[in-house]
């Protein structure tokens, strides 16, 4: 498997994270760097209505635990339930769960896939996948190739980079034929791709969910976004990107 990094994607999403070290008097929540379509778009809403500010801070799990650590302004996480609930570092007290995320094969405008299986393909020569050790779905991808038994047929064709965005970037600009990405990262992409294949199985299951950091619980502004994020507005948003 070969790692290769978009240095642009790179920068715009450490200057997210830098961000945070220099705003004291806002609500810093990170999120993983897949759903920033979504909680971008939750976090408008949100300061529209309640003319209040956020700080959004998005990128792989390993970037996350490195701000929670260095900053101390972060006081939700969304991501991974399971990852969350076992993380040493990430100390959440409380959750509440978003919906489920789905892996999927999203490819370019010049591809045509019925079934992950086609990837076998000498028509299929590069592959994307997230990081597979601090993203998401990219851990999952890898779970999933495995269990399938895809991953021998498909490692010199796998592309390894950090994050979901870095995956669907390379899609869009056909520098990959296809990729491991979510569903709701797909569904934001609408005609910039050429489609996308969802996986149902193959890996454990991914449960969305904003967790607060212990010693935040009481925090009037989280306890008020938590309750936002229980609307039917949010719902709705939640359900148009298959969460």
């Amino acid at each position: 498997m070969r790692k290769i990094s978009l240095f642009v994607t790179i920068i715009i999403v450490f200057n997210s994270l830098s961000i945070c070290t220099a705003v004291e008097n806002e609500l810093g929540i990170a999120s993983v760097a897949g759903y920033k379509k979504v909680v971008e778009k939750i976090f408008t809403i949100y300061k529209e209505k309640n003319q209040k500010k956020i700080v959004g801070v998005f990128g792989n799990m390993q970037q996350i635990r490195t701000q929670v650590s260095e900053s101390g302004l972060l006081k939700i996480i969304i991501g991974d339930k399971s990852s969350l609930t076992n993380d040493k570092i990430l100390k959440i007290a409380s959750f509440y769960d978003l919906g489920e995320g789905k892996l999927v094969i999203a490819y370019g405008k010049k591809y045509a896939i019925k079934d992950v299986s086609d990837l076998r393909k000498s028509t299929f020569t590069k592959i994307g996948l997230p990081n597979t050790k601090n993203a998401i779905y990219g851990i999952a991808a890898l779970e999933y190739l495995n269990s399938k038994g895809l991953y021998k047929d498909l490692e010199n064709k796998l592309l390894q980079v950090d994050t979901v965005p870095q995956v669907t970037s390379y899609i869009v600009a056909n520098e990959i034929d296809c990729g491991f990405i979510n569903l709701s990262d797909a569904i934001g992409l609408k005609d910039s791709i050429g489609g996308y294949v969802i996986i149902n199985d193959g890996y454990s299951p991914i449960i969305i969910s904003a967790g607060v950091i212990a010693g935040y619980d009481n925090d009037k502004d989280v306890i008020d976004f938590i309750n936002f994020l229980k609307t039917k507005e949010v719902k709705d948003i939640l359900e148009h990107y298959g969460l």
